[in-house]
């Protein structure tokens, strides 16, 4: 995940976008290295940092190599159908597991599975063993805004 180098992309230094974000400037640089030490920066970081860059969450894994099932697929094709926004939940029933099932594969208590969907915020590292574990993609733990508002309808 090359962080530093999307936030270039868009014309902006570590620096600014730490005061965008009304941190420390050298807040975002230390979140940073320890990211690429731990590959365990938060997805609430990312979507701020993306909202602050005005791009979509999406950019943060182009570089990273996606797979399923332990085979590398391409990532799928950028469409314009809005905001994307993470939902292991939906990915889980969609996958047709059981939310502790997938708990116990990735190691932590159902407790500790149903606080992170709640909060909505796991690591990429958290991200990447959920998706191992249903056999999709970490592109297939996210959804589309609309999709998402148009499930709370029901």
């Amino acid at each position: 995940m090359n962080v530093v180098g999307i936030i270039h992309k868009y014309g902006f230094t570590v620096k600014e976008v730490s005061k965008l974000l009304g941190k420390h400037e050298k807040t975002l640089d230390v979140m940073i290295a320890k990211s690429r030490e731990t590959n365990s920066m938060q997805v609430a970081t990312l979507r701020k940092i993306a909202d602050v860059l005005g791009c979509s969450i999406s950019e943060f894994f182009d570089d990273e190599p996606i797979t399923k099932n332990g085979i590398v697929v391409p990532p799928p094709a950028p469409e314009d159908k809005g905001r994307l926004v993470l939902d292991i939940e939906g990915a889980i029933a969609r996958s047709g597991f059981q939310k502790r099932e997938v708990a116990q594969r990735i190691g932590i208590t159902n407790v500790a599975l149903s606080v992170m969907l709640r909060h909505g915020n796991p690591s990429y590292e958290r991200m990447c063993q959920i998706a191992d574990v249903l056999g999709i993609t970490i592109f297939d733990l996210f959804t589309y805004e609309e999709e998402e508002k148009g499930k709370k309808k029901k």
